[in-house]
């Protein structure tokens, strides 16, 4: 998406993002998103 507004970033940074684990507010939000699509 930034590199469609030509926006540079270097490979080392994506590659560290993609391996990363999620962090404890993202599965946090997973779970809520879970339970309010339910209603």
């Amino acid at each position: 998406m930034l590199t469609e507004h030509g926006i540079q970033i270097a490979p080392r940074t994506f590659y560290a993002w993609a391996e990363r684990a999620p962090s404890k507010r993202a599965l946090w939000d997973a779970a809520i998103t879970e339970v309010l699509a339910g209603f």
